[in-house]
């Protein structure tokens, strides 16, 4: 068991064992959803332990550069931001990048798989891609979802939540995409995700009761933004962005193509499901979230229950009625009543 010492610190260097590290990791996860930015994303460094010994045999600089860990001041280090989780964690805490030269690095370069590759390139303030085996001296690897934490231990972004984080309002939209005018809104939903989490059954909705859904409201347009239906078809992320990002509307599970619509500024209802099964980003419990202008945050029992939640942030008011008459009565009514 780890514990923390009078100043709520651990000594990194000295766990070896992920499942001693668990239970402070999830303590973590409690204090961010309580507010706690500072000590929570502090104990979030420990979701993942990373191998701190620098191994023997290996020539390549990627492999002898050592992870950042809480307590390294890295001013005047040169930086590589490399990917560890999945493609929505990647999307939501990659928009921290053009902040870190305001830490005091030199220089920063990004490891990526391919598919987000293009994507991340419309970000500043950053040095390029990381070659595999290039040479690249006193340099720090930091993991994408270490950001947050390095940024506030290098006080760049505040220790405690705020109205609006950097990058809220749509950080990855491109300027190029033009909407088109259309006479029926035109919205996009994702049902079900196939990733390993441990809320993996809160993310995937059956897609009968998603297309029944769908047919009972023809007043709008849809399309599946599920990879084999068609509407999305290319495997880097900046083409799914720009999709997106011609729609009027996404609802989705919780799901990267939820935070994909948030990250380019669309509008999206995320079905989180009930607080239980929710992940700590999307707390305090609310509609809204502080990673995403754009974002709504859909909590219910059922899925039915979401997806009428979710509907009614894309529905039209419906005209005031009073009396039974309907108020938008012509001159021609008006002036007869007199």
């Amino acid at each position: 068991m780890i514990h923390l010492n009078k100043n709520r610190r651990i000594n990194f260097y000295g766990i070896k064992d992920q499942q001693a590290a668990n239970p402070a990791y999830q303590h973590g996860m409690d204090l961010i959803k309580q507010g706690d930015w500072e000590h929570g994303f502090y104990l979030h460094e420990l979701r993942s332990l990373p191998d701190l010994r620098i191994k023997q045999g290996i020539k390549t600089d990627f492999s002898k550069t050592p992870v950042w860990v809480p307590g390294n001041w890295c001013k005047g280090k040169n930086a590589i931001v490399w990917s560890e989780a999945g493609w929505g964690d990647i999307i939501q805490f990659s928009r921290f990048i053009p902040l870190l030269k305001q830490a005091g690095l030199q220089s920063v370069k990004l490891l990526f798989p391919d598919p987000v590759i293009r994507l991340l390139k419309r970000l500043p303030n950053h040095n390029g891609l990381y070659t595999a085996g290039e040479s690249f001296p006193n340099a720090v690897k930091i993991k994408v979802m270490s950001l947050p934490y390095f940024l506030m231990e290098h006080n760049v972004i505040p220790a405690e939540p705020v109205q609006k984080i950097y990058g809220s309002e749509g950080i990855f939209r491109n300027p190029e995409i033009v909407k088109p005018v259309r006479q029926k809104p035109l919205l996009g939903y994702c049902y079900t995700t196939l990733n390993n989490s441990w809320n993996m059954q809160a993310k995937q909705m059956p897609k009968e009761l998603m297309l029944n859904f769908i047919k009972q409201h023809p007043e709008f347009d849809w399309v599946s933004l599920q990879q084999d239906d068609g509407f999305i078809t290319s495997k880097h992320w900046s083409d799914t962005a720009d999709q997106i990002q011609t729609l009027d509307g996404v609802i989705s599970v919780d799901s990267a193509i939820a935070h994909c619509a948030g990250s380019v500024g669309v509008p999206v209802t995320n079905l989180i499901g009930q607080e239980g099964s929710a992940c700590w980003r999307w707390f305090p419990k609310g509609d809204t979230t502080y990673w995403y202008d754009s974002m709504k945050t859909i909590w219910y029992d059922t899925w039915t229950e979401g997806l009428e939640k979710a509907l009614t942030h894309f529905q039209q008011p419906k005209k005031v009625k009073k009396d039974g008459i309907n108020n938008t009565r012509s001159k021609r009514q008006t002036k007869a009543n007199k």
